[in-house]
């Protein structure tokens, strides 16, 4: 348990460190080319997460091909500084099962209220211990020696990227890295806060949770979290209700995983029926 808790501790040093790059980048600049990489570290590390660890690891929306598409995606999402795949899952899941009570990880509603409860759920959440070292991690992922190594060593990704960055662009590639870990940290944290505070709720559900348009951009479609909390194991997110029907708006995070079905490295798709999510719309 210490060695697990100890290997967990890197990721806080990382973030400090993305945290302080990033106010360095801001200060300084950077060049066009860091800015383009700064675009595509972000866009690639946040479909990692939430295709891997989100629709599939926590939810299992979607089957992977195989073996090598979990692992590929899953070191794509541990680059993106936010732990490893049991960490991630137990903590999301807890959060559909205990939500806007004293037991969620991630409430702006309890157990802190106002802005209190907003910087809490946006990333102060992480530095309580009970939360930055949990007690119990999911079977399913601790069962797999690869995906638990990943958890375990889940700063390898990240170090790996930095140390490419400096290589590809020296100092300007890896502030506009660390300003890229940055946004993904606290765009991920939005859906906490600003995800159950601000926003409709389409659908009919026991939470505060709300479709939010900003949190749906910055998140590449998970911030559609009400319609999430609606139907947890649907691969699409981007639902809304217009005028009592149910709408599709924009999911590249689903976009992705039907790509991903079309090539034939992911199946069993979950989608639901128009006439099936109506059943759920929450009325005026």
């Amino acid at each position: 348990m210490w060695l697990r808790n100890s290997l967990y501790s890197i990721a806080y040093l990382n973030l400090l460190v993305s945290h302080l790059g990033a106010i360095y980048c801001l200060v300084v600049g950077i060049s066009f080319n860091a800015a383009l990489y700064l675009l595509v570290t972000y866009i690639v590390r946040m479909l990692a997460t939430t295709v891997f660890f989100h629709r599939f690891i926590s939810h299992k929306s979607f089957c992977p091909a195989n073996r090598w598409v979990t692992y590929i995606g899953c070191f794509i999402a541990c680059s993106a500084g936010q732990m490893g795949p049991s960490w991630w899952k137990v903590h999301h899941l807890n959060h559909h099962k205990y939500t806007d009570t004293n037991e969620d990880p991630h409430s702006p509603i309890a157990p802190h209220k106002g802005i209190i409860g907003l910087l809490y759920a946006e990333f102060a959440w992480v530095l309580v211990p009970k939360y930055a070292y949990p007690d119990e991690l999911p079977i399913d992922i601790e069962n797999d020696p690869i995906l638990k190594l990943m958890d375990r060593l889940h700063f390898i990704p990240s170090l790996s990227l930095a140390y490419l960055s400096l290589l590809m662009g020296g100092m300007d590639f890896f502030l506009a890295l660390c300003l890229s870990t940055t946004l993904l940290f606290h765009s991920n944290g939005f859906l906490n806060s600003i995800g159950h505070l601000y926003g409709k709720q389409d659908f009919m559900t026991k939470n505060s949770s709300r479709n939010n348009s900003f949190v749906a951009v910055l998140t590449l479609g998970d911030g559609w979290h009400n319609s999430h909390h609606a139907f947890p194991k649907s691969a699409r997110h981007g639902y809304q209700v217009r005028h009592g029907r149910i709408a599709k708006v924009p999911d590249p995070t689903f976009w992705l995983i039907q790509l991903m079905g079309k090539l034939k490295l992911c199946h069993s798709i979950i989608e639901y029926s128009d006439d099936f999510l109506e059943t759920k719309i929450k009325q005026k």
